[in-house]
C-alpha cells in the first residue's frame, strides 16, 4: 500500500511505499509519531471496509466475473471429505485440496471504476477521521492520496487450498500465503440442505447432511470471487491486523484503560496510537487468562530472561528466571519493562501480519538494544512479518544499517523526516555499499567530532 500524506501538521508531504521493512528516521518534532498514526489509521480503515466493498461489487455485479476449475473434482473431494467427517467422529482435520481456477473478468473497465470511486470516497473519510483522531482538530487540510490502485486484467490463473472443517470451508491462495487472501466461510446452514441429495446411491444415511452440487459450488463461487477481489484490491495489507507498539507503555493497566473502549473515542482524549494499544492490549488480557503458557515466543523468554507470570485477571504478576527466581512486575528493570508491549504479539485470536513499533530503543543499554534488534530480524525473516520501525538514535540505526548490508532476502525502504524551516518532508534514501546515509547522524556526528577536535587542542595548548 504506498501513499501519499500532505499537510499533516508540520509534514509538508511524505510518500510512503509498502515493504517488509519500512524504516522512518527523523529528529524530536518532526512527526514520526503523526505520520504512523495517519498510516496506520488509513490501513485500518481500509481493511475494514474493504470485505463491504467486495460484496456490494458482487451483489450488483457477479456475472462480470466467471470462474473456471475441476468442479466434479472438487465435488468429489467435498462428498468424500464430508462423509468420513461423518463417519470418524474422531477426526481432526480434513487434507488439503488443491485446484486450479481460471478467472475471467469480462468488463475490467468496470471493476476498476467501481473501486476506483469507493477508494476516493474512502480517502475523504479518512482525511476527517485523521483531523478527529490523530490532529485532533476541524482546521486541516490534511489529504491523503492512494497511489498504487492496480488494473485489473481479463484473465488470471491461480492455484488455491480447500480445507474442510465440519461446516467451516477454509479457502487459501497458493503455496506463498502472501499471494492470494484467506477466507472462511459457511459450507452448511439451515436453508442450504437440499431433501433431492436423499435419491444419490450408498450414503442414503448421510446425505440429509450434505451440501448438494449446485449449492456448493454457488457458495465456493462467490467465496472464490470474493478472495479473487480481496488479492487484486488487499495491496498487501489486508491479511491479518495490525499492532502498533507506540514507544511510551509500561503495561501497568487499571480499569481505567477499559473505559477507553466503552466511550466515545474523542471524549477519551487519547492519541490514537495510545488508544490502539489499550484496545489490543486489553484483548490480550482476556487471551492470556486461558493461554498463558503458549502467549510468549523461546525468543522472548530469552530476551526477557526467564517466563512470564500472569494474574487470574489476564495482567502480568511477574517473571520467573531461568535460575528459579521470582521478580514482582513492580520490580521489573527498564529492559523488562520496555519488552512487555511485544508479549501482544502472542496473541492467539489475532494474526498480526503488520507491527509498528516507535523507537524500539527507547530507555535501552547498547546490549539490551543489539538483543531487541536480534528479536525484530526474528519477526522479519522467520514470521514473515511487516515491520515499521521509527527511531532517532544512530546507534540503533548503524546495527540496523549492518543487518540491511547482510540481509537480501525481504524488501526494505528507509526513510529521513527533514526539516525545511519550519515545516519537515519525508525523503527516501537509497541504499549503498555502505548501506543507507542519514544526514542527521551524519551532521550531527560530524559537529561533535569537530567540537571534540577543537577542545582537546585547546587544552594540548595550556
Amino acid at each position: 500500500m504506498n501513499l501519499k500524506i500532505s499537510n499533516l501538521a508540520q509534514i509538508k508531504e511524505a510518500v510512503i511505499e509498502d515493504s517488509d521493512l519500512v524504516v522512518i528516521v527523523g529528529d524530536n518534532g518532526t512527526g514520526k509519531t503523526l505520520l504512523l498514526e495517519s498510516l496506520t489509521l488509513f490501513k485500518e480503515h481500509y481493511r475494514d471496509n474493504l470485505d463491504k466493498l467486495i460484496d456490494t461489487y458482487l451483489d450488483n455485479n457477479f456475472l462480470n466475473i466467471d470462474i473456471e476449475t475441476n468442479w466434479d473434482d472438487l465435488i468429489k473431494y467435498y462428498r468424500n471429505t464430508k462423509l468420513e467427517n461423518i463417519e470418524d467422529d474422531n477426526k481432526d482435520k480434513s487434507p488439503i485440496k488443491k485446484f486450479l481456477v481460471k478467472i475471467e473478468v469480462e468488463n475490467s473497465i468496470n471493476v476498476e471504476d467501481f473501486f476506483s470511486n469507493k477508494f476516493e470516497l474512502m480517502t475523504y473519510e479518512i482525511n476527517d477521521l485523521i483531523k478527529e483522531r490523530v490532529l485532533f482538530t476541524e482546521e486541516s487540510n490534511v489529504k491523503v492520496e492512494l497511489l498504487d490502485i492496480p488494473e485489473v486484467k481479463e484473465l488470471y490463473e491461480y492455484e488455491f487450498r480447500f480445507i474442510l472443517a465440519d461446516d467451516v470451508g477454509i479457502l487459501l491462495g497458493g503455496e506463498d500465503e502472501k499471494n492470494l487472501a484467506t477466507n472462511v466461510f459457511l459450507i452448511q446452514s439451515e436453508e442450504d440442505l437440499n431433501e433431492n441429495n436423499k435419491t444419490l446411491e450408498s450414503v442414503e444415511t448421510y446425505l440429509p447432511k450434505i451440501v448438494n452440487q449446485e449449492t456448493f459450488k454457488k457458495i465456493l463461487t462467490r467465496n472464490l470471487k470474493r478472495n479473487f477481489l480481496k488479492y487484486v484490491y488487499g495491496l498487501n495489507s489486508t491479511n491479518g491486523r495490525l499492532l502498533f507498539l507506540p514507544s511510551e507503555r509500561n503495561l501497568y493497566m487499571d480499569n481505567a484503560l477499559r473505559k477507553t473502549l466503552d466511550q466515545n473515542y474523542n471524549k477519551s482524549k487519547l492519541r490514537y496510537s495510545e488508544y490502539l494499544f489499550n484496545k489490543e492490549y486489553l484483548e490480550f488480557q482476556d487471551s492470556s487468562k486461558r493461554f498463558s503458557h503458549s502467549l510468549i515466543s523461546e525468543e522472548l523468554r530469552k530476551l526477557f530472561g526467564g517466563t512470564l507470570n500472569f494474574k487470574d485477571n489476564g495482567d502480568v504478576d511477574g517473571l520467573t528466571t531461568t535460575d528459579g527466581n521470582v521478580i514482582k512486575r513492580e520490580l521489573f528493570s527498564t529492559k523488562q519493562n520496555r519488552l512487555l508491549p511485544y508479549i501482544l504479539i502472542g496473541n492467539p485470536f489475532h494474526n498480526y501480519q503488520e507491527i509498528i513499533i516507535e523507537e524500539p530503543e527507547a530507555h535501552m543499554s547498547l546490549k539490551s538494544m543489539n538483543e531487541l534488534l536480534d528479536f525484530i530480524k526474528v519477526l522479519i525473516q522467520r514470521r514473515r512479518k511487516k515491520i515499521y520501525l521509527t527511531t532517532h538514535s544512530d546507534v540503533f540505526f548503524s546495527r540496523l544499517n549492518n543487518f540491511l548490508l547482510t540481509s537480501n532476502d525481504f524488501t526494505t525502504k528507509v526513510y529521513e523526516l527533514k526539516k525545511s524551516g519550519s515545516e519537515t518532508f519525508l525523503e527516501s534514501k537509497t541504499k549503498t555499499e555502505y548501506g543507507y546515509e542519514i544526514d542527521l547522524f551524519s551532521n550531527e556526528l560530524e559537529d561533535l567530532y569537530n567540537e571534540t577536535i577543537t577542545i582537546q587542542n585547546e587544552n594540548l595548548d595550556k
